[in-house]
């Protein structure tokens, strides 16, 4: 059932994301439900990582001493002298250029890039490799301490850059540079690793070319530009949404015509290194390697350029050699690249050739193997540099080439992914670019590590491009990798129509293939993510349409790359058979797999994104409610399920859903918890910048950003699992099946029945305030008048309010009431101002102290909040229900009834993805108080007090607090303006069948006399709500009357459905809407739902029809009147449209 399992995370209404949320994959998630008890949580508390060398401290600040980002030189060792490099990392000039104003936006045309003024030059100097808006890349600056976002992690890596970088969208960066005279005549090429939007490159005032794909290198041959001396380089970058071009068919949200990735579309900049490079005029430009291991032969497809005026005759070939791995084995080494190349362990045989002037040529060398090369795996991850040498006519030698390959073979056979001809299954993990730690070779090291310790064979670097040292780490550290492009269908943003689109996806499909063809640990390639996305709204002409060009699309890699049989689209399935492997992903419960002749492979699995506990209780049990380790106890047996009885007997590839991130702890890097949130302050502080060294330099690391820790902080382990990661491990090692196995949650038990029902409640307090006007609101029957409550033997005190002089009169009238064994209910909300005058009541200090809390964990059993399961004690997505904690001596002697949990849900809820878990672990660390929210005491004179700090202002959480009073008894009022109540929050009967009534069955002369009666709600299970008439086919039909004895000025419509559904007052519809809604809305009527009203008896009516998964209808009906005898009401423009 799998709409149900995507509902937590439902808040968007637009069709493609709504669509999305409901069918992200149409029918993967009936689940069987497991479950998993408490005392796993014991494993969230092992560190793992071995005990680092202190970083200095200096000024109160964490500092790490080594490089953020060792990165090898672009031309390697047995590549020089013949080739050579130089970093032109460092610090550049910055100019903003402003978006002209009266550009127009989303025509797929782009403001004019002006050239750059003589003055309007940045006093500060950026640091490349960075975008200039790097500080946005995560949660931004307004987040932490002294912010309206204090638990949430900020993204200031470079303190030093202006905040008003941080919004612009066009500018121009520049260097100066000098080539080496010993350099000769080379070709000198810049190359750029990756520039995130459209970048122009001028040399010395001459445009050299242009580029724009955000996450791939390019190489430019600037030798033409250059003079003598200093050379002037500038880069123009344009940001790729001012590229968008709105589709005409779905405009408010289909735009981008290119790869967008994930999480750095937002970006604009140059991210990564920028080299100039001295190469031979006569070289080899590309070697593909082959590895043939079912044929014992090795190729090497090698394409020589010749940059000169004239024909060159040139002899070509290779080498292979043992490459060796001379890196630490220790936290801070390890990442650090190091290596050697062994003695010659086969030699490709030279051809000789003739490269026409300013031509390339292709030619095979090949060589059978034997037993001279060691195979790769992820056990034993050999590799082999093979050295191309080329030689000119006179056999003096002109270039060397280097390529690092392994000796390996991956295939399909039948539903099998083999290597080297033994079948392989591959469990593994994906993550998110979700900060610029990514362009750290220590950070990918951390997060391979991390899957190898959990018994992962492979890692898929997500949704688009990673840095190439990602899959170098994974060929020397035995990684398999699925090789992702930046086609991000999930975004739901994709502007399909266009063909401006599909090119850029082909040719940044086709550059991502070239790249990567070499790495070993690579076994297929991942083309684009969730394309059914975008395509959700497509009839069925344009998606067959579209669906062709994805084909094709995902048919480029095989032409480039005969070597790998593996391409998919992630989580598209095989699109209707087109593809060599089925691909899909799935949110929670086992995965049932089609029996199709191909491998099969789960994408992504898992809850860790968007289920809230509610979603979760029936795989972890109650503890899924209390704190981050316990939502991830569900996460961990639903994967552990997940793997051991849907992948290892049915699928080639399994990964879960960024186990990185949602199954580890986000860790506090130069942050001690204590009082207070982290600051800019807090962190990890880099040393002093380096000129021309390649990697990112970033300058701090703020706290909670990243779950790994490769050395920063000597103060924290390499990573902290959660128990989802105990479970992914056990569940690979095939251990630990008790550990995991289903354990149900606390069932229970109905609300009480009073015994001590009352239908008038006795007040103290000001009447003027939040607390009076809410109850009364609510309906609680609240007495004020002299005498009113003279028999009244419940007694709320407004701990808030009170006034000294009023204090001692109700402090006398409620130990009248407590000593006749009646019940007094003191309540404050954030301040508890009047507590200190109630001591003498209460008899021991009671004060509070800050605490929000979106939910709420049982304490001792009675009446009052006996029958509320855990999930109606849980309000993420409503306003907080707790502002302050109870302490002090009275709680010590009293019965604790709620507490808050130990986090806050409503962070989880309302956060972006990059900050759900970590904003849950900052407030988990920094809230360490008592919790309690309501407290019941038994005061010697006898009685019940009670004392809460639940915030009861306001109108929300109301399926709670009317529960809470009916099981003190309290005969409550129907609301305000009520019509028709909620059936959530009164007994409502309506009349209802399952069968199609006639045609007229909304009209108020229809006889329904052969209809059924019950109340309200109708449906089954859904998270947060409780039926009362139980309906499971797929319509219900349901109609009641009610009374109108005013005119009305507004009507509104509280409903809640599950799925779609129409209704109709006295015959007329006057709103319908399809699919379904997790909670409550609010609706006000159109001016048609006005006119069919009249005064006296009046009829609702609605139909609810039900598709799939859960189902539920609850309606509400009030108004706002124009009391009688005022007249009509007036002309209203809203209602009534203007006036004729």
């Amino acid at each position: 059932m799998m709409r149900r399992c995507l509902r937590g995370n439902q808040r968007v209404r637009h069709p493609f994301l709504h669509w999305y949320l409901r069918h992200r994959a149409p029918n993967f998630l009936f689940f069987q439900p497991t479950f998993m008890s408490r005392i796993f949580l014991v494993t969230s508390a092992v560190a793992v990582g071995a005990v680092l060398p202190m970083p200095s401290n200096a000024q109160g600040r964490v500092e790490f001493k080594r490089v953020f980002a060792p990165t090898d030189n672009i031309v390697a060792a047995p590549e020089r002298p013949l080739r050579q490099s130089q970093c032109l990392n460092g610090r550049w000039q910055f100019q903003p250029v402003a978006v002209p104003r009266d550009f127009k936006r989303d025509t797929g045309t782009p403001p004019a890039l002006p050239a750059p003024s003589a003055t309007g030059w940045e006093t500060t100097p950026i640091k490349i490799p960075s975008p200039w808006n790097m500080n946005t890349w995560g949660n931004g600056r307004d987040a932490g301490e002294g912010t309206q976002r204090p638990y949430v992690a900020d993204s200031i890596y470079y303190p030093s850059y202006p905040e008003s970088w941080e919004g612009v969208e066009m500018g121009w960066l520049r260097r100066s540079f000098s080539v080496p005279k010993e350099w000769g005549n080379k070709r000198v090429v810049l190359h750029f690793e990756a520039v995130a939007g459209e970048a122009q490159i001028i040399v010395n005032g001459k445009a050299i070319g242009s580029h724009f794909d955000s996450f791939l290198p390019f190489d430019l041959d600037v030798t033409s530009a250059l003079k003598a001396g200093s050379n002037e380089l500038l880069v123009g970058v344009r940001k790729s949404n001012l590229f968008n071009k709105v589709s005409p068919d779905y405009p408010n949200w289909l735009r981008r015509t290119y790869p967008n990735g994930s999480n750095m579309d937002n970006l604009v900049g140059i991210w990564n290194d920028v080299w100039l490079v001295g190469l031979p005029a006569v070289r080899a430009d590309d070697a593909f390697m082959q590895s043939d291991v079912a044929g014992d032969t090795l190729r090497a497809q090698v394409t020589l350029r010749n940059d000169t005026a004239t024909a060159q005759r040139v002899r070509v070939g290779g080498e292979v050699k043992a490459w060796v791995n001379g890196a630490g084995k220790d936290v801070l080494s390890a990442p650090e690249p190091k290596w050697s190349l062994g003695a010659t362990a086969l030699t490709l045989p030279s051809q000789a050739v003739t490269i026409p002037a300013g031509k390339s040529v292709t030619l095979q060398l090949q060589s059978k193997v034997g037993s001279k090369l060691k195979l790769w795996s992820p056990n034993n991850p050999n590799l082999y540099g093979a050295v191309f040498s080329v030689t000119d006519a006179k056999g003096q030698k002109v270039d060397a080439k280097y390529e690092r390959f392994g000796w390996r073979q991956f295939s399909i056979v039948g539903k099998e992914l083999r290597l080297n001809g033994q079948k392989i299954q591959l469990f593994g993990d994906l993550l998110h670019p979700f900060g610029p730690y990514i362009g750290s070779r220590r950070y990918a090291w951390a997060q391979l590590k991390a899957i190898k310790e959990m018994g992962g064979n492979m890692v898929r670097p997500h949704a688009q491009p990673h840095p190439t040292f990602y899959m170098d780490l994974a060929d020397e550290m035995g990684l398999c990798v699925l090789d992702e492009g930046a086609n991000f269908g999930s975004s739901v943003s994709q502007n399909l129509k266009e063909d401006i689109t599909w090119s850029r996806m082909n040719s940044h499909t086709d550059d991502l293939v070239k790249r990567d063809r070499n790495h070993a640990s690579v076994f297929g390639w991942s083309v684009a993510n969730e394309m059914f996305a975008p395509l959700s709204g497509a009839n069925p002409e344009e998606r067959a349409r579209e669906t062709a060009k994805l084909v094709a699309l995902a048919r480029r890699p095989l032409a480039l790359d005969p070597t790998r049989a593996w391409v998919s689209v992630d989580g598209d399935q095989d699109l209707d058979g087109a593809l060599p492997v089925w691909n899909k992903h799935w949110g929670l419960g086992v995965p049932t797999i089609p029996d199709v002749n191909k491998p099969s492979m789960i994408g992504e699995h898992g809850g860790t994104y968007f289920a809230q506990p509610a979603l979760m209780q029936d795989f972890g049990g109650d503890v899924v409610f209390e704190s981050t380790a316990g939502r991830t106890v569900g996460l961990g047996v639903d994967a552990y399920q997940a793997i051991v009885k849907g992948a290892k007997p049915n699928l080639a590839v399994f990964s879960t859903s960024e186990t990185a991130w949602f199954g580890l702890e986000h860790l506090p890097f130069g942050f001690t918890p204590a009082k207070r949130p982290p600051s800019k302050k807090d962190g990890i502080w880099f040393g002093a910048y380096v000129e021309n060294q390649p990697g990112v330099q970033i300058e701090r690391l703020p706290p909670y950003v990243m779950t790994f820790n490769p050395g920063f902080d000597a103060s924290l382990p390499l990573y902290r699992p959660l128990p989802m990661f105990d479970a992914v491990r056990d569940a690979i090692a095939g251990k630990n099946a008790e550990k995991w196995a289903a354990k149900a949650h606390t069932q229970v038990p109905p609300h009480p029945v009073a015994t001590n029902a009352t239908d008038m409640v006795a007040f103290a307090g000001d009447t003027a305030g939040e607390l009076f006007d809410s109850l009364s609101k609510r309906g609680v029957p609240m007495r004020i008048k002299p005498g009113d409550d003279a028999t009244s033997q419940l007694l709320v005190i407004d701990g808030e309010t009170l006034s000294a002089a009023k204090a001692p009169a109700a402090i006398t009238r409620a130990q009248e009431i407590l000593a006749s064994g009646g019940r007094v209910w003191v309540m404050v909300r954030d301040k508890g101002a009047a507590l200190p005058l109630l001591r003498p009541l209460l008899g021991a200090e009671l004060r509070v102290a800050p605490r929000v809390a979106t939910s709420l964990l049982h304490g001792a059993s009675a009446q009052a909040v006996d029958g509320f399961a855990l999930q109606d004690l849980y309000f993420a997505d409503e306003r907080p229900i707790q502002l302050a904690e109870l302490e002090g001596p009275f709680v010590a002697n009293a019965k604790v009834l709620l507490k808050a949990a130990k986090t806050d849900w409503g962070l989880y809820a309302r956060q972006p993805e990059s900050a759900k878990q970590s904003s849950l672990i900052i407030y988990e660390q920094l809230n360490r108080g008592t919790g309690v929210s309501l407290l019941q005491s038994t005061p010697a004179t006898g009685g019940t007090l009670w004392v809460s700090s639940l915030d009861a202002t306001g109108n929300e959480q109301r399926p709670f607090w009317t529960q809470l009073w009916r099981n003190l008894g309290v005969a409550l009022l129907p609301p305000r303006g009520a019509l028709v109540s909620l059936g959530r929050d009164f007994d409502v009967e309506w009349s209802y069948s399952f069968e199609k009534p006639a045609d007229n069955w909304t009209a108020p002369d229809f006889v329904d006399g052969g209809w059924q009666t019950g109340k309200a709600p109708f449906g089954t299970g859904v998270p947060g709500g409780r039926p009362s008439t139980n309906w499971n086919s797929s319509d219900v039909w349901i109609r009641r009357d009610f009374e109108v004895k005013e005119l009305p000025r507004t009507l509104r419509l509280t409903i809640r459905h599950d799925e779609d559904v129409e209704v109709y007052l006295n015959g007329v519809r006057v709103w319908s809407e399809p699919s379904f809604h997790d909670n409550y809305q609010e609706i006000e009527l159109p001016r048609e739902a006005l006119a069919a009203l009249k005064v006296g008896r009046n009829v609702i009516a609605a139909h609810c029809h039900q598709t799939e998964g859960g189902q539920f209808l609850d309606i509400g009906l009030s108004m706002d009147t124009l009391k009688a005898g005022n007249g009509p009401r007036p002309h209203d423009l809203l209602l009534d449209g203007p006036q004729g």
